[in-house]
């Protein structure tokens, strides 16, 4: 789903982006067309508040329940534990001035992980859970 939604934003065919074709900027074949719209309306169907599809979040149906995960976003964390230390010191922002977060290494010189690294991590963290 992930092409389908980079080659749509990109305007490129999605089957050349799916599959790699040169000239991903040839006509639109059918199949194209039908990606793009069953993409438009996947996208149309998915819920702003939970991310899920509304055909499962929204259902009365006893069949499905749901489970609650949490995650923590370190990059998140840092930026509460700023607010909170500079709302007790009572400093307001500047007009036009927002913070933000970056993720810098640790230790000087040594390269942030990537994501690669992060999906590696998860799987061997699920695979040691089985």
């Amino acid at each position: 789903m992930s092409q389908i939604k980079s080659a749509v934003g990109l305007r490129l065919r999605p089957s050349a982006h799916i599959l790699l074709i040169k000239n991903p900027h040839s006509n639109w074949s059918k199949w194209d067309h039908l990606l793009a719209v069953a993409f438009s309306q996947l996208d149309a169907e998915m819920c702003d508040k939970c991310g899920n599809p509304i055909w499962l979040c929204r259902t009365t149906d006893g069949r499905v329940r749901f489970e609650v995960e949490t995650y923590v976003c370190y990059a998140d964390k840092e930026l509460q534990k700023r607010r909170k230390k500079r709302e007790s010191r009572k400093r307001e922002l500047k007009d036009g001035e927002y913070e933000f977060v970056r993720a810098v290494p640790d230790v000087e010189g040594v390269v942030l992980p990537s994501r690669d690294d992060y999906y590696d991590l998860l799987a061997l963290k699920s695979n040691s859970e089985e």
